[in-house]
C-alpha cells in the first residue's frame, strides 16, 4: 500500500500550483513531461560537472600562484 502511494505521488506533477496525474495527460503532454525531466537531469549533471571544473580550476590556480611565489623567493 505504501509503495502504491509513493508510486502515485511520483506520477503527480505540479504546474502553476495545480497538481496533475501524468496518466491524465495526453500523449503529447506526457512526452513534454519526459522531455522536461530529461532536461532537468542534464542540467543537474552539467551543474555537477561545473562544480568540479570550478573547484579544479581554483586548485590549479592556487598551486600555480604558490609555485611562482616560491620560485621568486628562491631567486631573490
Amino acid at each position: 500500500m505504501i509503495q502504491e502511494q509513493e508510486q502515485k505521488q511520483e506520477n503527480v506533477i505540479t504546474i502553476n500550483d495545480k497538481q496533475y496525474n501524468e496518466t491524465d495527460l495526453n500523449r503529447d503532454q506526457q512526452y513534454m513531461v519526459l522531455q522536461l525531466k530529461d532536461l532537468q537531469d542534464k542540467r543537474n549533471n552539467i551543474q555537477f560537472q561545473m562544480d568540479q571544473v570550478i573547484a579544479s580550476s581554483e586548485f590549479f590556480t592556487n598551486k600555480l600562484i604558490e609555485d611562482i611565489d616560491s620560485n621568486e623567493q628562491v631567486t631573490n
